[in-house]
């Protein structure tokens, strides 16, 4: 929605409508009984100390019990929303001969278990921004051909607990 000449906003909500059932589908449950088990370990451990051939598989054997049948199955996917504003600046800057269009960028992606609310700028077709729920930088390209995004909060990939990296073409018929 084009709200003024300035600002631009998007709403998507997705799944918001949806269930699926799989019928005759495959189910499986197991029961452990951990006392039990427990007392075989014991016994089992005195064996070996006795010097005795023992088998403690035989013990998960014993005391492992699993179920598989096929039953109906009704999932129902939890719903998202991503809202989306774009607020133009207006002003444009001579950087070498080029001349982009700023404007300043939220995003509010809303889950079930977590929010990443998103603060950035751009610059025609390029953007950045900070995702607050990931605590990450996000660098976006946007072009005529394809796309390209990266998003981290540490460069280290060892010490990283958000890193993506996604290009891609775009193609029309």
């Amino acid at each position: 929605m084009q709200a003024t000449k300035q600002l631009n906003l998007d709403l998507r909500l997705i799944d918001i409508a949806n269930k699926f059932k799989w019928e005759d589908a495959p189910q499986t449950y197991a029961t452990f009984n951990l006392n039990a088990a427990i007392l075989d370990a014991l016994t089992v451990a005195q064996e070996f100390v006795n010097g005795e051939v023992v088998n403690p598989n035989e013990i998960v054997d014993r005391q492992l019990n699993v179920n598989i049948f096929n039953d109906d199955y009704d999932q129902t996917l939890p719903w998202r929303a991503d809202l989306n504003a774009r607020y133009s600046l207006d002003k444009e800057l001579d950087v070498l001969g080029w001349t982009p269009n700023i404007y300043l960028l939220g995003n509010y992606p809303y889950t079930d278990t977590m929010d990443f609310p998103r603060f950035g700028v751009g610059f025609d077709n390029f953007e950045i921004l900070y995702d607050f729920g990931g605590d990450a930088l996000i660098l976006n390209y946007k072009g005529k051909y394809g796309f390209a995004k990266f998003i981290a909060d540490d460069l280290d990939t060892d010490k990283a607990h958000t890193f993506g990296f996604a290009i891609g073409i775009n193609y029309r018929f």
